[in-house]
């Protein structure tokens, strides 16, 4: 996350509700030990597969051909968009203006 936020600078936050989904979410209590853990500990959990590389990447053209397609298919859509958070580059934002 901080090499994220230098990469992409902006106003990210987390709210406390949403910090506190995650953490229950990626924690596991801890193995009573020897050493006689409280039962307040926890072991942190991930899925190592979350950081493997994509297997599809498009450029922007590809990006942009999909949007046109999609658009001219006449298909509903529902495209659930935030008003802020997580920082986008403006060729996103504009890309996906309603």
């Amino acid at each position: 996350r901080m090499s994220t936020g230098q990469r992409m600078p902006g106003e990210q936050y987390l709210t406390y509700n949403a910090a506190k989904d995650l953490v229950i979410r990626a924690t596991l209590p801890a193995q009573k030990t020897s050493q006689g853990r409280d039962s307040e500990s926890v072991v942190f959990r991930h899925d190592p597969r979350l950081q493997w590389p994509s297997l599809q990447y498009y450029t922007r053209e590809q990006v942009e051909a999909f949007y046109r397609d999609l658009h001219k298919s006449g298909l509903p859509v529902c495209l659930l968009r935030g008003e802020d958070g997580f920082p986008v580059d403006e060729w996103t934002r504009d890309s996906i203006k309603g």
